[in-house]
């Protein structure tokens, strides 16, 4: 198992940390110090959903939960929007068809993540394989 690291830049953080759900707490809480002393407080939540919902879906759908992979993030703060970057290992998904689909019924327990990334997120892109995800949001005016 790999272990978490994480580089902090002036604008920018790089991540890479084993596929663990409990680690991602650890990386929001990173990406709120950051918002926080750029004085970006009011886009914290916003943000977390969105890093929450991206990571929730590399660890249990990329990684298949599995300690042994690793996922990849880079989060940067730009004049007025937010970026990010996640990639896992797995084998990707036909993100044409999941875009295009409906929501699920409302009994089911999961398949929100990606409708609620694109309901937070002013831009989201996947790769052709669909293992690598950039998702960029609009701040708020200060």
């Amino acid at each position: 198992m790999s272990e978490y690291r994480c580089v902090q830049r002036e604008y920018s953080l790089y991540f890479t940390f084993p596929a663990q759900l409990e680690t991602v707490d650890r990386v929001c809480k990173q990406v709120e110090a950051m918002l926080k002393q750029k004085g970006l407080e009011q886009d914290i939540f916003d943000i977390q959903l969105l890093i929450r919902e991206v990571l929730n879906n590399c660890i249990i759908h990329g990684c298949g939960l599995d300690p042994g992979k690793d996922v990849y993030m880079e989060f940067s703060v730009g004049r007025d929007s937010i970026s990010m970057q996640a990639e896992d290992p797995g084998e990707g998904f036909d993100w044409k068809e999941t875009l295009n689909s409906c929501l699920p019924d409302d009994t089911c327990i999961n398949g929100r993540g990606l409708d609620i990334v694109c309901l937070y997120a002013d831009s989201v892109e996947f790769n052709q394989k669909g293992n690598r995800v950039q998702v960029k949001k609009t701040l708020r005016d200060n």
